[in-house]
């Protein structure tokens, strides 16, 4: 009789760093009903494209998020992580928003969805004989159309509004060969590019009796404004419209219909509480409505005055000593209301 047994050879040969594509920012959304409201909730993370090859040390190598190790009075300060790249984050500096709680460097808590096996603490690194650091790992999925290899990273930042990241990556092989508490699972690490994290958001459409009664509201956090300039503003946008196009995944269309209803506000200091605000505004639709297919978008901007020391950005008019202010789209959530 012969029996069948998985035998795991440790790798040993040193492995080459990662190869970063580039990085795109993403979000992961989760939609809930209870009662008569339904929620809608954006976490944010970044994607990593890998360029090819993977799987340098073989079967089961991941990309680890290398972390810094913090300083243990408790250890003596024989545990340090100086000498090796270390994933780094911060504010950003043309806003005032919340700390990121963890100082500069993050801890392994701040990256979600990832099992307690995949964070990995005291890993030796090529960089530093007596270095250490914490990492956490991603097993990478395969891109079928843009032919690369990927991981997709979630983060908590807390309060803080679209804050720096720059991730130190390495290859790991949990596989590798120990000796003398030091092994070779780790590659060099690659130091990437600063990125920013978009801010978490959340929306609500709560029915009020028939369904042309509703409440939508949206929530997340902000850095502080003051009522005493205008540099720098929130503004959110509620638009109630007829659907003449069926939805699908990707796209929600509206070609010559007119909105049946909408409504605007700029956030003010009083609405941001601890870098935190919430907005509902109330609709009384039609009654023809209450039975009458609809769609709600939810749509936030951040609005800034244009670069006052550039040229006006229309040639030949005369200037006013105000320049114009431009807007760009933080947030877009779409209820379709049967």
């Amino acid at each position: 009789n012969w029996l069948e047994k998985e035998v795991v050879t440790p790798s040993s040969a040193p492995r080459a760093a990662p190869e970063i594509a580039y990085f795109i920012r993403t979000c992961e959304w989760i939609k809930k009903k209870k009662n008569t409201t339904i929620f809608t909730g954006r976490a944010s993370g970044l994607r990593v494209y890998l360029k090819r090859p993977w799987y340098s040390s073989g079967e089961g190598e991941q990309l680890a998020v290398v972390l810094n190790i913090p300083s243990n009075p408790t250890l003596g300060g024989s545990v340090s992580s100086a000498g090796a790249p270390v994933t780094t984050w911060g504010t950003d500096p043309a806003k005032l928003s919340g700390l990121l709680l963890e100082g500069i460097t993050p801890m392994p808590d701040v990256f979600l969805n990832v099992p307690a096996t995949d964070k990995v603490n005291m890993v030796p690194v090529a960089e530093n004989k007596t270095a250490r650091v914490n990492i956490v790992a991603y097993t990478p999925k395969y891109d079928n159309e843009r032919h690369l290899y990927y991981v997709d990273i979630l983060l908590n930042i807390h309060l803080s509004y679209f804050p720096f990241v720059r991730l130190a990556l390495a290859r790991y092989q949990p596989n590798s060969v120990k000796k003398d508490d030091t092994d070779c699972c780790l590659s060099p690490i690659v130091l990437a590019d600063y990125i920013q994290v978009p801010a978490p958001r959340a929306s609500s459409l709560e029915f009020k009796g028939a369904k042309n009664n509703i409440v939508v509201a949206i929530s997340g956090t902000a850095p502080a404004v003051s009522n005493t300039g205008s540099m720098y503003r929130h503004r959110v946008e509620f638009i109630v419209e007829p659907i003449e196009q069926p939805s699908t995944e990707n796209t929600h269309l509206i070609i010559n219909a007119k909105p049946i209803d909408s409504y605007s506000y700029i956030l003010q200091d009083a609405d941001i509480k601890n870098f935190a605000f919430y907005h509902a505004h109330p609709f009384s639709l039609p009654a023809a409505y209450s039975n009458t297919p609809y769609r709600i978008r939810v749509l936030e901007y951040e609005v800034m005055e244009r670069d006052r020391f550039k040229p006006d950005p229309v040639p030949g008019m005369p200037r006013t000593g105000i320049m114009p202010a431009t807007q760009r789209l933080v947030f877009s959530d779409v209820y379709d209301v049967k």
